[in-house]
């Protein structure tokens, strides 16, 4: 079949003194957007994955970022399904310049995400058809508010850290598709920059895949249709300029495997039918997320779907099946739409495995960063398309310009209100729970919010809500249990503590705070049963060798809890209670 886009293949242009005003004033008007988010405190999983991660600490540890996965330190029992070396590099550095400064991290998002639509901006301009259609879309991105949870969350950085040296490896790419032969230097430098991309997240795979696209829609290859008359024979003869990369992302995968044990690991079991049925769901959540970024939250009701029948099936296909046909027609007609819409759609193939997400996990805006940037690109071709002024004999604006100036305004107003709900953990959950009231995981971190500010009746209410629907949820059965054993009432405490260490028997947290309310019971046997199973799941765990110093203590063995106490400060130097009940310890067995 024979294919021809009418569309004509992109221009470089050149660059005026025009783009360089409109790049800072774009720069300048985002970066006020977020400004006040250099106030707010760290949240959500900031304090654990920054704050009380040991091994951004020290330089030393950068030889074991690259034979653990991400999150082992603070959760070692956790799926290792993120491997990110580099991005702990990144986290490192950050936290030698910045401390546990919140201020700092926060500007380093900002500058992060600055970063990248710049990028977006030098990449618009090799694709789109001109000026407008490339600013545009750049102002489209920057100002998106879906970005709101990459940019207001200091751990949401993630993504832009790891699209800066996606961004950087296609640019090269396309620098050296400008020269023929191909520019050895420029195509090293993408093949580089693709490998840093993976080591900072998993999902910057899709680069060969848009790669591809660029070579079937922009590229030499598909610049005529002489050179390439049908879409196989296009199709290969796009494959063969990414090959390097296609190897590199080989080579990624088998240390991944070689690391993680696997590509990846389950975080629920789920039925492959249910999986089937939901993604459609998924998928046009994504697609309205783009669209209409309307009720933004860190966390939404999107629910399993368990049956093809379902209105929850049947309704989201057919919402894609539109939104997909019109992209379609859209990719026949222009080239460097159909690019853009490979680039919208490329990024969302990793999210289809829902088995990876945690249960009330599986839609989040920062997902979405990667496909805004083929959004951000349509958004541009579509604007340029409206005509360019309503009636030139009364000098009126041009119609582009008051459209584009709505939409970016409408945009950047959302972004700045979305953003304040970043200020802390209680504006966070607290809304969280009011979008998703049926999102266990929103309504569970607002209760811990309430128990972490001493507020332990309030949180009782939310934890019971949740037990009410799924008496299984293991984080609320080991939350409540916790609240009531801060509360003081024991017995309640260990009916929950023990059902939290049946629900999680790999979590040394529920048996440590079991064994903390056995001791304040005085069951000591229950006690030191409990906490060596804590300490068997986790050796370094804080406090863990404390606690059992003190349980042995109390059995009358105080030579075994000296050796506890010391084991405890070999894994935590200058740990203050353990400090303390060394010397008390000491001062006792020396009498």
């Amino acid at each position: 079949m024979a294919v021809s886009f009418p569309a004509q293949p992109p221009q470089r242009l050149a660059w005026t003194r025009a783009d360089w005003i409109f790049l800072a004033v774009l720069l300048g008007v985002t970066f006020l957007c977020y400004l006040p988010a250099l106030g707010y405190a760290f949240v959500y999983d900031d304090r654990l994955l920054i704050l009380q991660n040991p091994q951004l600490l020290s330089w030393r540890f950068v030889p074991v970022f690259f034979h653990e996965h991400f999150i082992a330190p603070v959760f070692p029992n956790a799926p290792a399904n993120y491997y990110r070396p580099l991005l702990l590099i990144w986290m490192l550095f950050n936290r030698q310049v910045w401390g546990v400064s919140a201020a700092g991290w926060h500007l380093t998002a900002i500058v992060l995400h600055l970063a990248v639509t710049v990028e977006v901006f030098l990449v618009a301009r090799r694709i789109l058809p001109g000026r407008f259609a490339a600013g545009a879309a750049a102002a489209v991105f920057a100002l998106h508010p879906v970005h709101v949870e990459c940019v207001a969350w200091v751990m949401g950085m993630t993504e832009s850290f790891s699209a800066v040296f996606l961004l950087g490896s296609l640019l090269c790419y396309l620098l050296a598709s400008n020269r023929m032969p191909r520019s050895g230097r420029w195509y090293s430098g993408s093949v580089l920059l693709f490998a840093c991309a993976l080591l900072a997240k998993e999902n910057m795979i899709i680069l060969p895949a848009l790669l591809v696209a660029w070579e079937f829609f922009l590229g030499p290859t598909g610049a005529g249709e002489e050179k390439a008359r049908t879409f196989i024979r296009r199709g290969l003869r796009s494959l063969r300029p990414a090959i390097p990369h296609f190897i590199v992302a080989a080579i990624y995968v088998a240390v991944r495997l070689l690391v993680l044990g696997a590509l990846s690991h389950t975080a629920i079991s789920l039925p492959l039918t249910t999986q089937l049925a939901t993604l459609p769901l998924v998928v046009l959540s994504y697609f309205k997320l783009l669209a209409w970024p309307v009720g933004l939250s860190a966390f939404y009701d999107v629910p399993y779907v368990t049956s093809f029948a379902s209105p929850a099936f049947v309704l989201p296909i057919a919402g894609d099946v539109v939104v997909l046909a019109m992209l379609g027609a859209w990719a026949w007609k222009s080239r460097r739409a159909g690019f853009a819409a490979v680039w919208l759609l490329a990024p969302l193939l990793p999210l289809l495995n829902l088995t990876v997400f945690p249960k009330g996990e599986i839609i989040h805006d920062r997902y979405l960063y990667l496909s805004s940037m083929g959004f951000a690109l349509l958004a541009g071709l579509a604007l340029s398309a409206i005509p360019e002024k309503r009636s030139e004999a009364h000098g009126e604006l041009s119609a582009r310009l008051i459209v584009s100036g709505v939409l970016l305004g409408l945009l950047g107003g959302a972004t700045c209100y979305y953003r304040a709900f970043w200020k802390n953990n209680m504006t966070l959950f607290g809304r969280g729970a009011a979008v998703a009231p049926l999102n266990n995981i929103a309504v569970n971190n607002l209760a811990n919010e309430f128990v972490a500010r001493g507020k332990y009746e309030d949180a009782l209410p939310l934890y019971q809500r949740i037990l009410a629907r799924d008496p299984t949820f293991a984080m609320s059965v080991y939350n409540l249990g916790l609240c009531y054993y801060n509360l003081g009432r024991l017995d309640e405490a260990e009916r929950y503590l023990s059902q939290a260490v049946e629900l999680s028997p790999n979590d040394p947290d529920a048996f440590i705070h079991l064994g903390m309310t056995y001791l304040k019971m005085g069951r000591l046997d229950a006690a030191e049963q409990a906490t060596r199973r804590a300490i068997a799941l986790d050796p370094k765990g804080l406090g863990y060798h404390l606690a059992l110093g003190v349980i042995l203590e109390q059995r009358g063995e105080p030579k075994d809890a000296l050796a506890e106490l010391h084991a405890e400060l070999a894994n935590h130097p200058g740990e203050l209670a353990a400090t303390t009940e060394l010397q008390r310890l000491e001062r006792f067995l020396k009498k």
